[in-house]
C-alpha cells in the first residue's frame, strides 16, 4: 500500500476562474477550490509558502485567514518546522473498505511493543461503581467479582491522588498518591490485583491542572491563557501549556515516577476539557499562531518519552 497521487486536470486556474471571496462560511466546494488551486500553484513552480501566503491573501473568508494564521510559524536559523503525518488510503469497497485499510495500517506501522498483535485486555474501570467514594477494599472486592467472569484487567479511576476529594476539590496535576483513601500505596494495591491474576491499571489525565493544586500554586503561567484575557475554567480545571518543554519535562517527571511506584500495566490517559483562550506566556506576540502546533509536538516528546521508558 503507497500513497496515492492527486491527479490535478485543471491548469493555472489561479488567476481569473474562481473568486476566493466568500463572505460567508466556505462550503465544501469552496474549499475544494481552494485546495486545487493550492496544488496547482505548487505544479507551477510556485512554493508552498508563497501559493499559501497568495491565497489566503486573495480571500476575505475569515475562516481560512484563522486557518492559515493558526498554522504560522517563524524559524531562526537552523531551526526547522515539523508538518502533520497525512496519510492517503484507496480502497474499491467504499467506506468500509477504506476504515479496514486504515486500522491494518496502524495496527502494523503505529501500534508497537508486546501487546501490538496480542489480544486486548477485558478490563472494568471502577468510576461508574465508586466514583469518589472508594478505599483499598472496595477496589480489590470490585476486581475479585469482576476476575470470576473472566476481566483480567482492573482499572483504577480518578481520585486516587492527593487533594482529589471531588471533581471540584483539586490535586489535578500534582500526581501524588492519596494516603487517605490508599493508605498502603498504589504497589501494594497493584500487587494484590496481580494476586488474583489479574493486570492493573490507572487513570491519567496529564495535559491538565485544577487551580488548587501545587503544581498552578506553584506555576500559575504554565496553563494554555490569553495574555490580559479571563481564564476559563471547564470542569474546574485549566489545559498546561505543552508547549513549554518545561511543562513536558515535568508531566514526564511526575508520571513516570508514579508508573515506577507499582506495576502498572495499563494506563488510561483522559482529557476531559477543550482548550479555550489558547496562548502561550513563552512566546512573543508575532509567535502565539505556533502555539496549538507547539502543544502537539510537546504531547509527542511525553508520549515518546514515557512509551519508550515504559513500552510494557
Amino acid at each position: 500500500m503507497g500513497l496515492i497521487p492527486i491527479e490535478i486536470v485543471e491548469q493555472n486556474v489561479w488567476t481569473k476562474d474562481i473568486d476566493l471571496n466568500f463572505e460567508k462560511k466556505p462550503t465544501a466546494r469552496d474549499l475544494s477550490v481552494f485546495c486545487r488551486q493550492f496544488v496547482s500553484m505548487t505544479k507551477a513552480g510556485v512554493t508552498i509558502i508563497e501559493a499559501m501566503k497568495m491565497l489566503v491573501e486573495q480571500t476575505d473568508n475569515r475562516a481560512l485567514k484563522q486557518a492559515a494564521e493558526a498554522v504560522r510559524a517563524s524559524l531562526e536559523k537552523g531551526e526547522s518546522f515539523q508538518t502533520p503525518e497525512a496519510v492517503l488510503v484507496y480502497s474499491p469497497d467504499g467506506l468500509s473498505g477504506m476504515s479496514r485499510v486504515y486500522h491494518k495500517l496502524y495496527r502494523t506501522r503505529l501500534c508497537r511493543g508486546k501487546y501490538r498483535d496480542a489480544e486486548r485486555f477485558v478490563l472494568i474501570n471502577n468510576w461508574e461503581a465508586t466514583y469518589f467514594d472508594f478505599n483499598e477494599e472496595k477496589i480489590v472486592e470490585i476486581a475479585m467479582k469482576a476476575s470470576e467472569i473472566g476481566v483480567d484487567t482492573m482499572v483504577l479511576d480518578d481520585g486516587w491522588f492527593a487533594g482529589r476529594v471531588n471533581e471540584w476539590a483539586g490535586g489535578l496535576g500534582d500526581w501524588i498518591e492519596n494516603k487517605d483513601r490508599l493508605p498502603n500505596g498504589l504497589n501494594k494495591l497493584a500487587n494484590r490485583i496481580n494476586e488474583l491474576g489479574m493486570h492493573f491499571g490507572l487513570w491519567f489525565e496529564p495535559e491538565m491542572v485544577n487551580p488548587k493544586s501545587c503544581l498552578f500554586e506553584s506555576h500559575p503561567d504554565w496553563i494554555i491563557h490569553t495574555a490580559g484575557r479571563k481564564q476559563s475554567l471547564s470542569r474546574n480545571q485549566y489545559t498546561l501549556n505543552l508547549s513549554n518543554k518545561e511543562v513536558c519535562d515535568y508531566i514526564i517527571g511526575a508520571v513516570g515516577r508514579v508508573l515506577r511506584t507499582a506495576n502498572i500495566e495499563y494506563v488510561k490517559w483522559d482529557m476531559n476539557r477543550y482548550m479555550s483562550e489558547v496562548g502561550s506566556a513563552f512566546l512573543p506576540s508575532d509567535r502565539q499562531g505556533e502555539t496549538m502546533h507547539r502543544y502537539i509536538l510537546g504531547l509527542y516528546y511525553i508520549l515518546e518519552t514515557l512509551v519508550t521508558e515504559f513500552p510494557n
